[in-house]
């Protein structure tokens, strides 16, 4: 019997199956992004695209994001002054979430907010309020993810997903996961291949009759038996009898003594 591995078995499902893909939404992507008037544009090469919003101070700011895809997390910028307590709040169709942070150091590419169990066919928005008082930063970017199998039922990927500098990172996810499964799939071939070899191999040696040794040589003369006390001689090996007295004529013994 053949075992193999439950891994293996995923390589047998076409590629697609478990292909996803992810595209990167910049704040400076006026179809997926709006901003009202407390927010400002700052530029910063620490951040994604070079650009990240920061919230007005003592002020309520507020956004809005589209896209299409199966979840999106959003990732930012955030500062607070010692001691204040700064949160951006996120909502969308059937969720919300919160962060808070406290760090007086600025820092980049912080996790935000991740919603998900969207259907890649539509388009949703997730809004957020920040209340910037003490706080610096604001959203920089948003990673959409897309299931391939789903949105491949769709129209084609709209701009909310996709922006004109994505489109060769889903060209080459794709790519790459029909390449990787097809890979996938020789490799399994390879494997269930060698091992039924070698089934065959071990069935064949453990089904192959067993050899017995010749009966040894014991250098005895098979006409001599070896039974204890008795020696049993060929008759044509017999000493010949010269002797022609005939014993049965001598006296018996009780004679011998009478003198």
């Amino acid at each position: 019997m053949i075992i193999v591995p439950r891994v293996f078995l995923l390589f047998l499902l076409p590629p697609f199956v478990w292909a996803w893909s992810k595209h990167y939404l910049d704040d400076a992507n006026t179809t997926a992004w709006t901003f009202d008037n407390n927010y400002h544009s700052l530029t910063d090469g620490r951040a994604w695209g070079g650009s990240y919003r920061d919230a007005s101070q003592g002020t309520t700011s507020t956004g809005t994001l589209d896209f299409q895809g199966s979840y999106v997390e959003i990732y930012g910028v955030t500062q607070a002054v010692e001691g204040a307590g700064c949160h951006i709040d996120f909502s969308w169709p059937g969720g919300s979430t919160s962060y808070r942070y406290t760090g007086v150091d600025k820092a980049f590419n912080t996790f935000l907010a991740r919603a998900s169990g969207f259907d890649p066919k539509k388009v949703y928005r997730v809004s957020f309020v920040e209340q910037s008082d003490g706080c610096y930063g604001g959203p920089d970017y948003a990673i959409v993810y897309v299931d391939d199998v789903a949105a491949a039922a769709s129209p084609a990927i709209t701009s909310l997903v996709v922006g004109s500098s994505e489109v060769k990172r889903l060209t080459g996810t794709i790519v790459g996961g029909v390449i990787g499964g097809i890979i996938g799939i020789l490799i399994l071939l390879g494997v269930g291949f060698w091992l039924l070899v070698r089934s065959r191999k071990v069935r064949r040696a453990q089904e192959a009759p067993t050899a017995f040794p010749a009966e040894p040589q014991t250098g005895f003369d098979n006409r001599i038996s070896l039974r204890p006390n008795t020696l049993v001689i060929p008759e044509q090996e017999k000493p010949a009898n010269n002797n022609t007295t005939n014993v049965s004529n001598s006296p018996p013994w009780p004679q011998l003594y009478q003198q």
